[in-house]
């Protein structure tokens, strides 16, 4: 049965690139932004009625919808309106495919299993390929974890992550393309140098920061968030935005914040760990740069 609600944002704590090779991953959900639907409206909705074609035309995901409801909601002009920014790493294509799925799917919520594997195939509509990550956090509104395709459901609260560790959100101002990003990691780890950055580098050290989070050790969680913001500069160097780089080194330098991606990268947010707030609004107006509210 439907019931209104929202679709919270999403923010990926840890596990960027890295989950597309089975590593565990780490997302909770934001409520600063969120997507609702909008019964009707005065036209029929493109991005709507693209993806009912494209759920129509898919040997899987037609069998697990309401097509026909689905069909006569679009044609009343119903549509989501949506606060998340597109091409920004906060799950815009997640809250899309999360909503869709809670209103018109006749899958059971309980079967986690089959609503990940869905929610997969429903956002590979957008990425070329997904991990199911954002759609699964937005769906469910909770944190998940996910490795190998198994997926958890830790119990942290999401403000209280931020609150906690003085996390924030800082906004480059660029959009950014997530498929071609993926399609350019995809690339890279098939030379064996940069693949062993990856296993020997950025995935011990993301299981690090979960595995800190999750036991309350503020020291190591601390510690390992800045050993990921070094790893990256070089491993994650093209996620990067050149104008952003500068920025992002002078917080290792200087110890009074530690960045990292929110997501593919390449614009969008960064998720900043601020330990010196002087220190760290002073380097956001030197660098030209603003806190994503």
């Amino acid at each position: 049965m439907y019931s209104k609600r929202i679709y919270p944002s999403k923010i990926l704590l840890t596990g960027e690139y890295s989950v597309l090779l089975g590593s565990p991953a780490l997302a909770i959900p934001w409520t600063g932004r969120y997507a609702e639907w909008i019964d009707s409206g005065t036209q029929v909705n493109r991005p709507l009625l693209d993806f009912f074609h494209y759920i129509q035309n898919h040997p899987t995901l037609k069998t697990c919808f309401l097509l026909d409801s689905f069909d006569a909601y679009i044609k009343q002009g119903a549509y989501l309106k949506s606060t998340i920014p597109y091409g920004y790493g906060l799950g815009s294509s997640g809250s899309f495919c999360a909503a869709i799925f809670h209103r018109f799917s006749n899958v059971e919520d309980q079967d986690t299993h089959l609503v990940h594997h869905l929610l997969k195939l429903m956002e590979s509509h957008f990425h070329g390929e997904s991990s199911g990550l954002d759609p699964m956090v937005c769906y469910y509104n909770s944190a998940v974890k996910i490795c190998n395709g198994i997926i958890l459901f830790p119990e942290i609260a999401s403000d209280e992550v931020f609150i906690k560790h003085n996390l924030k959100l800082i906004d480059t101002k660029l959009s950014r393309n997530t498929q071609g990003l993926v399609s350019h990691f995809k690339e890279s780890i098939e030379h064996k140098t940069y693949l062993s950055k990856i296993n020997e580098e950025i995935i011990p050290t993301n299981n690090l920061i979960m595995d800190s989070l999750l036991n309350n050790n503020t020291p190591d969680f601390v510690y390992n968030w800045k050993k990921l913001s070094i790893s990256s500069i070089d491993v994650f160097n093209q996620m990067i935005p050149g104008s952003f780089i500068d920025f992002w080194k002078n917080g290792i330098e200087t110890d009074t914040y530690y960045c990292k991606l929110c997501g593919a990268g390449g614009g969008g947010l960064f998720l900043v760990m601020v330990l010196d707030e002087l220190a760290f609004t002073s380097s956001l107006s030197i660098h030209a740069l603003e806190l994503f509210q």
